[in-house]
């Protein structure tokens, strides 16, 4: 279903056909780290800007608040108006940046859902805001499988409610938009710098969100830092971690708390780098683990 939407934004939209990159999963679920019935899943619309990364600039140093940044693409995008095609499709990029240079996530957050919305306009509306889709499936016998399509905002994501006609089951799947950076461009400061192990296991890829922050004073230059990928290696091949994790989040769940699945995952990736050294701690016993 999402790959046949991202085709259909790519039919709609020029300069999504040109910056898209891939679709990549987040979250619970692809950490292996999901409790209860798979029913929520969350995937990264990865989008590669056709600029010189190397005329980046990356703020991340006070007073900008940790896990945020600031990016400057001021000379990046100059050099990006010599491009043939500028005129015709890149030059829309120019509303995303503001007089000093910065990126803005709110614009680029704007275009991303103008994009979906003309996607979403090209097929059949059932009622308001619900869309039906058919898709011919192989070995199916010529028969179109069908779904229906909902759509709300949440934050930097674009929330999919998805319903399998077939099998009269839904999914919610949160579609966010994020830039993608690679090493050897990396945060400056309040960010570790990526260790050999995740470089050779290629992780190196890492992503900006457009993701207001909660608190303080609206800054539309500010995107959060994500590391999806290097944190999925750190957890992976840990013995009895994700099984405790899984068992800290029931815990959570039945006494009511409102504790987000991040911080706790969050918790054993402190305990990963306090423990290093020990190349046994992981294969503890759930049990003596849960209550470490």
């Amino acid at each position: 279903v999402l790959e046949h939407l991202i085709l259909r934004m790519k039919e709609q939209d020029a300069l999504f056909k040109r910056v898209y990159s891939r679709i990549c999963g987040a979250g619970s679920y692809y950490d292996g780290l999901k409790v209860g019935k798979p029913e929520e899943f969350d995937m990264d619309i990865v989008i590669r800007l056709p600029i010189n990364y190397e005329e980046v600039v990356i703020e991340n140093k006070s007073p900008i608040p940790a896990a945020f940044t600031k990016v400057k693409i001021t000379r990046a995008l100059d050099l990006l108006r010599q491009h043939p095609d500028w005129t015709t499709t890149y030059r829309f990029m120019d509303k995303w940046r503001n007089e000093d240079g910065f990126l803005l996530q709110s614009e680029f957050r704007q275009w991303m859902e103008s994009v979906v919305n003309k996607a979403l306009n090209t097929l059949d509306k059932t009622e308001p805001n619900c869309y039906k889709l058919k898709i011919k499936e192989p070995n199916s016998s010529g028969r179109d499988s069908e779904y229906t399509l909902s759509l709300k905002k949440s934050g930097p994501a674009l929330t999919f409610n998805i319903g399998i006609l077939a099998h009269n089951v839904a999914v919610d799947v949160d579609f966010v938009p994020v830039i993608e950076f690679t090493y050897p461009k990396w945060p400056p400061h309040h960010v570790r710098k990526l260790d050999d192990q995740l470089i050779e296991a290629k992780r190196t890829s890492w992503f900006i969100v457009p993701k207001p922050r909660k608190t303080g004073k609206p800054d539309a230059t500010l995107w959060r830092l994500a590391f999806h990928e290097q944190e999925r290696q750190m957890i992976n091949d840990k013995g009895s971690l994700k099984p405790v994790c899984r068992l800290l989040k029931k815990l959570r769940d039945s006494r009511g708390l409102s504790i987000a699945s991040y911080y706790l995952k969050t918790l054993f990736l402190w305990e990963i780098d306090k423990q290093h050294r020990d190349p046994d701690f992981w294969k503890m016993r759930q049990g003596p683990l849960f209550m470490h």
